[in-house]
């Protein structure tokens, strides 16, 4: 089929901004890590030495206890300070973490756990199995409850034994203590600052926490006492730059020494021999959302002439220059149990749009949706462009802006205010479960991810049975079956699978840590001979 809306049509739409076809309106929200001027933000000192680490994230830090922030940036930072039960090693096995003596599961429900002995926290309190019954059960019934809500109790043995006892059996449940989201904190430090313990955050990790200028920058610094391997940088510096041109010129002029690009950015370093461009596959994608709240998108002939609409293959060219692909299924392919390879691509049809719009009742009335999109670049880009190709088909969009943070906590709380969106999504681990339990269980609507506001009980019953099995046919099949579900009902319209990519100094090697979760270990940087 021809496409009425080329390529290059579609980039241009991004220089259109938000006003370009249809009304807009505005969120009273600045992103913190855009309050500056024009010409960028100034991240300090310049970078000098071999001793400072520092890193351009692209989007705020939303704070470092992982009871009330479980998002990757906030997680890159915070991953640093605390340390997990169990980790994923190179073969993709799960095993203990440096903490952790040994564990086993002795039933479905119950796994059992020894710590090592004289770990120490940051403030001198030494790690016992009390810290961990804290850390795991305070996150129930939170923002973490996605990986750690199937908890029972924790019943403490001694000091450095103790059992995790599960609600009822999950095959997933190993995978969630693999995230930095479940590291362990420690109880005195958290009862003693109470709500300011997100300014006084203490683990066991490798760095502990220095500072923190809110909507600029955190800064970390090593544990010579730390337990395991020391790492190579003694300083850590998270910068928080939404700004993609701001981040790429505090690279380029050695502000930073690591930076997140965005494809726009990447020629500028690619044949510069003081950097190097690390590209990584990761475990995310962009894709475009319905409200299952909203009647305007009730009827599934309206959802699909909406999805006919949308061209994900012409959009992922244009917003990511060749530096992402095109989407299938709702999973990325580098996760288990994704049917990437099996799920066709989103099919292009604005005249199949159209036929779908008057059959719905839409023939001598425009359909009217509220749409969505928070301020970071490539959610603009994609939103943008998405705007221009409802448009098309004769849906007109009133957008609505603001910083992810704000809109979160906003817009998506309330679940009743919009019709569609779009949104983003990085599993937190290799087992699909914390992303699908996340964004399509009703238990999880409107937290972090629970955008569709699904109630569906079929499929509820669905993600439950899969994450409770511990056969991998059978949890295959399951959520092969729930791919299916969101691709002909068209709750989701997958758009681009990201590739991360980071602009590196040339002395620097940062391979070891990257993480496709997008939560990355930068403890493990180090710099090349």
């Amino acid at each position: 089929m021809r496409r009425k809306i080329s390529v290059l049509m579609l980039a241009l739409t991004i220089i259109a901004g938000l006003t370009a076809g249809c009304s807009s309106q505005s969120q009273d929200h600045t992103e913190v890590s855009q309050a500056s001027s024009e010409s960028g933000v100034t991240v300090g000192n310049e970078v000098s030495g071999k001793e400072l680490l520092s890193v351009a994230l692209s989007s705020n830090i939303g704070g470092l206890d992982p009871k009330t922030t479980v998002d990757r940036y906030s997680a890159n930072v915070y991953g640093c300070i605390y340390e997990t039960l169990l980790v994923y090693d190179s073969a993709g096995n799960i095993i203990p973490n440096t903490i952790v003596e040994s564990y086993e599961q002795t039933d479905d429900i119950t796994y059992q756990f020894k710590l090592k002995q004289g770990i120490q926290f940051h403030n001198g309190e030494v790690l016992k199995a009390g810290d961990v019954k804290f850390s795991l059960e305070r996150g129930i019934n939170t923002s973490m409850n996605y990986l750690v809500g199937d908890i029972d109790h924790v019943v403490v043995l001694d000091d450095y034994e103790f059992n995790i006892v599960l609600k009822s059996s999950n095959g997933a449940f190993p995978a969630g203590l693999t995230t930095p989201q479940t590291g362990i904190l420690n109880e005195k430090a958290v009862n003693e600052k109470g709500e300011a313990y997100q300014m006084h955050p203490v683990g066991t990790g490798p760095y502990k926490f220095r500072t923190w200028e809110q909507g600029v920058s955190v800064t970390l610094e090593r544990d010579d006492n730390y337990h395991d391997t020391l790492p190579y940088f003694k300083e850590i510096v998270f910068y928080e730059i939404a700004d993609d041109t701001t981040r790429a010129n505090q690279l380029e002029v050695n502000k930073v020494n690591t930076a997140i690009l965005a494809s726009t950015d990447i020629v500028r370093f690619q044949d510069n021999d003081d950097y190097q461009v690390v590209s990584a596959d990761t475990f995310g994608l962009i894709y475009f959302g319905m409200n299952y709240n909203s009647e305007k998108v009730a009827d599934v002939k309206v959802r699909q002439a909406i999805a006919y609409a949308i061209d994900a293959e012409a959009i992922t060219k244009a917003a990511y220059f060749g530096y992402a692909d095109t989407a299938t299924s709702i999973l990325s392919p580098n996760l288990t149990y994704s049917d990437a390879d099996k799920i066709p691509i989103n099919e292009y049809n604005p005249e199949k749009a159209k036929e779908l719009l008057t059959a719905a009742g839409y023939d001598d009335k425009k359909l009217q949706l509220t749409l969505v999109i928070d301020t970071r670049s490539d959610v603009t880009s994609v939103g943008t462009m998405i705007k221009a190709l409802l448009n098309d088909v004769g849906i007109d969009c009133e957008v609505v802006t603001g910083d992810k943070t704000s809109m979160s906590g906003s817009y998506y709380a309330a679940g009743t205010n919009y019709d569609i969106f779009v949104g983003t999504w990085y599993c937190a681990t290799p087992d699909v479960n914390s992303q699908i339990f996340t964004t399509f269980h009703s238990s999880n609507n409107g937290a972090t991810g629970g955008y569709v506001w699904m109630h569906n009980d079929e499929i509820d019953a669905l993600i439950e049975r899969a994450r409770k099995s511990a056969d991998s046919a059978e949890r295959q099949k399951l959520y092969s079956e729930l791919q299916m579900f969101v691709f002909d009902n068209k709750w989701w319209v997958p758009i681009s699978y990201y590739i991360d990519n980071w602009g590196v100094s040339s002395d620097i090697d940062i391979n070891a840590c990257l993480d496709a979760a997008g939560t990355h270990k930068w403890w493990k940087a180090t710099v090349r001979n």
